[in-house]
């Protein structure tokens, strides 16, 4: 990916692979005008983001579904199962006006596959779900699908494409008030789903335990934790990392029903997005880590209502900092609540979090998989908590494996050397943010020197003693991939961006460095709210890759140099 600073403006990112996770956007003001909804930009996108932007295959079958169905003037999204499709309906009527109560619709098409066709999918029958809605609702309907993550992959839908001309295909539309789900309309699960996922299950029950992804004491598998044991079969597999955090939500409500959630410290954007729009809603704490806990420990002391569970990354994403989780392991047992954390900026491999929390959840799209062709997300339960049986035996009623084959294999295949990749990206991050850091404002090596950057965070400098907590021992690097940098100015902002030689679009965890304005990605609507919580309008952030780290040391001094040139 050494030439990807070359990729035009909606070139796919990895250059040619059709089920790619990001696209090219290689100058900020490229990001100004995605996000402004320019037009011109979005039509020159040959691709996108999978839960921000959708394929062209996806749009083709949607068209296809709608025409047999002979719904006109509607949109749709396209779901897996019908129990998906029935939760982004529910969403749509809850949130939309009254008016549009009776416009929804689930038509479901069912499509019988051949024999080469079946050993490839892993089941008799491709099912998608077609929710359809007026076009004013565009807005809404995609906030259902970028949240939750359950929608069909672009795997899924071209495999449909290339079997829907079958005359065996069957089009209905599903009553609204039908119990089907969507595991009982003719479709049958060869057993090659299941191995493929136990193959990944006993990798990330392995990664979870030791930080390594061939533990021999897994392969029975359990594996000793506190008192009780860790296997594969406390490893739950979904179709994305946001499906992973929007059904451990789900896990919540229903263990604790009607009791609020906390989000401890400031996340990814769809994650509190999740907490606010199901349930109750959810009590925000996005300053420091430190601050976040004085705050949460007065109010647990004074408030008559418990709360059900706390959310927080390790570290978090972008600013990279790090709770004391130890502590509140001691507040959620003296309160009775439980710990969900997001360790996808961490890693398996990094850090160990699952002996504080009740569940780990990861995004495998990022560096699990790293070749960004790929999404999946996961779930571990810790077997030492006192939810744990409850939560077992809830989510024997309720989990159902919605990961496609084809896409199960691709993130097997990917993840082989998950380690080794770790390794290598840390070294590399760390070259590179201790060069940054040396013509940071708040670290100079030189008082004569202008400095554009204002700050570095990357986890050895941002809370360093919460994240030592939970950092893996034997190795001086393990600090992460990921890495952000604010500056004097927007305009060194974006000059550093623009001059930077690496690929450049949404996403993070790849094998190859990949940067983007991540304000101007995930906050656009509420950058005002964001820079309250130190996420600022001009903040850049980078996920480290595996090139030569000369040749990455050189891409940034030339960015650095473009940003200081602003200065003068």
């Amino acid at each position: 990916m050494s030439s990807a600073s070359s990729a035009r403006l909606g070139t796919e990112i990895p250059r040619g692979e059709p089920h790619a996770l990001s696209v090219s956007l290689p100058t900020w003001s490229d990001n100004v005008a995605y996000v402004s909804g320019d037009e011109s930009v979005i039509n020159a996108m040959s691709t996108g983001y999978p839960r921000f932007f959708f394929h062209k295959k996806l749009l083709q079958l949607s068209e296809i579904i709608l025409q047999n169905v002979k719904v006109a003037g509607s949109l749709s999204l396209l779901f897996p199962t019908n129990h998906a499709a029935r939760e982004c309906v529910a969403f749509l009527i809850c949130c939309a006006d009254a008016a549009y109560a009776t416009a929804f619709a689930i038509h479901a098409v069912h499509i019988p596959l051949d024999e080469t066709a079946r050993m490839r999918a892993g089941r008799d029958t491709l099912d998608a779900y077609a929710v359809s809605f007026p076009p004013e609702l565009k807005k809404l309907g995609k906030s259902f699908w970028q949240h939750t993550g359950m929608g069909i992959t672009s795997r899924y839908a071209e495999d449909c494409l290339a079997n829907i001309e079958n005359p065996g295909v069957r089009y209905e539309t599903v009553p609204l008030n039908s119990a089907q789900t969507g595991r009982e309309i003719n479709e049958k699960l060869y057993p090659e789903v299941n191995s493929m996922a136990q193959i990944l299950q006993k990798r990330i029950a392995s990664l979870a335990l030791s930080g390594k992804s061939s533990d021999p004491r897994i392969e029975s598998p359990l594996s000793a934790i506190g008192q009780s044991v860790l296997g594969a079969v406390d490893v739950y597999l979904y179709p994305s990392g946001m499906s992973a955090i929007w059904h451990a939500h789900q896990l919540v409500m229903s263990l604790k029903p009607g009791l609020k959630l906390v989000c401890f410290g400031f996340p990814y954007t769809d994650t509190v997005k999740v907490l606010e729009k199901w349930g109750p809603g959810c009590i925000f704490y996005g300053k420091h880590p430190d601050e976040n806990l004085r705050e949460l420990e007065a109010f647990l002391q004074t408030t008559p209502t418990p709360v059900a569970a706390l959310f927080c990354e390790s570290p978090s994403n972008p600013l990279l900092q790090s709770c004391n989780l130890p502590r509140l392991r001691e507040l959620a047992d003296t309160y009775n609540f439980l710990i969900v954390v997001d360790d996808t900026v961490g890693t398996f491999v990094n850090v160990n979090v699952l002996e504080y929390v009740d569940i780990v959840a990861t995004s495998l799209s990022k560096l699990f998989s790293g070749g960004a062709n790929v999404l999946g997300g996961s779930l571990v339960f810790n077997p030492s908590c006192k939810f744990y049986s409850k939560l077992k035996r809830l989510q024997s009623s309720l989990y159902k494996n919605d990961y496609y084959l084809p896409d199960l294999i691709q993130m097997e295949k990917n993840s082989r050397d998950f380690e080794h990749r770790v390794h290598q990206v840390d070294a590399n991050a760390r070259a590179i943010c201790h060069f940054l850091r040396s013509r940071c404002l708040s670290f100079p090596q030189s008082s004569a020197q202008k400095l554009a950057i204002k700050d570095v965070f990357y986890p050895e400098w941002v809370t360093r003693e919460n994240y030592d907590l939970v950092r893996r021992p034997g190795r001086e690097d393990n600090f992460g991939h990921l890495f952000s940098l604010t500056f004097v100015s927007l305009e060194a902002s974006e000059a550093f961006y623009d001059a930077l030689s690496c690929a450049k679009g949404p996403s993070l965890g790849t094998n190859f460095t990949l940067c983007c304005p991540y304000t101007l990605l995930a906050h656009w609507g509420e950058r005002e709210w964001a820079a309250e919580f130190g996420v600022e309008e001009g903040i850049v952030r980078v996920s480290t890759g595996m090139e030569n780290v000369q040749v990455l040391m050189k891409w940034f001094e030339s960015a650095v140099k473009a940003a200081e040139a602003t200065l003068a």
